[in-house]
């Protein structure tokens, strides 16, 4: 999907994969260069330009506010645990809130832990979104297995716990990112970073 642009508001009152430009691009091609301009209001797994996705997601822009429960990004809100997922020079403007867990301004969710097969590579983000949720919240990503380099975050970042600038919960490396953010948590575990 490349060069496309939404900007009609979508709401789903079923569960899950709900995106400003596609619910879910799991195996199957890329998004370059897509902007959404609308809100994004559904359960869970949803994002400004995927809901969940398995494939890079390259030069994208969401100025849409994203709601709803659990694993809501900016830019992509889920992958599987099994997948890997790629989010290269994308931009988030948009307010994201959860009422629940992995909530993140580039990215939401990798479905997993330290002995999942699968990743995320998170390269070259800017957000500038406010973003709220309960546990596992980032200014980037919210909960996630790989490398987040060479990011900032520009938004607030509010939660109970396991909240972070850049990163709410992190198995691995996080390199070259700046928080501008200021970051609150009602109860513990909380970084600039």
């Amino acid at each position: 999907i490349i060069n496309c642009v939404n900007y009609g508001n979508i709401t789903s009152t079923g569960n899950d994969c709900v995106g400003g430009i596609a619910g879910s691009t799991k195996n199957t091609g890329k998004i370059e260069n897509c902007y959404n301009y609308g809100t994004i209001k559904a359960r869970g797994k949803s994002g400004g330009i995927a809901g969940q996705a398995n494939k890079p997601v390259i030069g994208c822009v969401n100025y849409g506010d994203v709601s709803g429960t659990w694993a809501l990004g900016g830019i992509v809100g889920y992958t599987n645990n099994s997948d890997t997922i790629t989010i290269t020079n994308c931009v988030n403007y948009g307010n994201i809130t959860g009422t629940s867990t992995a909530i993140g301004g580039i990215f939401g969710l990798l479905d997993g832990n330290t002995s999942a097969k699968g990743t995320a590579k998170i390269t070259d983000c800017i957000n500038n979104g406010n973003v709220k949720g309960s546990w596992g919240v980032g200014g980037i990503a919210a909960d996630t297995i790989g490398l987040v380099s060479n990011c900032v975050n520009n938004g607030e970042i509010t939660a109970s716990g396991e909240v972070g600038g850049i990163v709410g919960k992190a198995y691995e490396r996080i390199t070259e990112c700046t928080n501008n953010g200021k970051v609150v948590a009602a109860q513990d575990m909380a970084g600039g970073i």
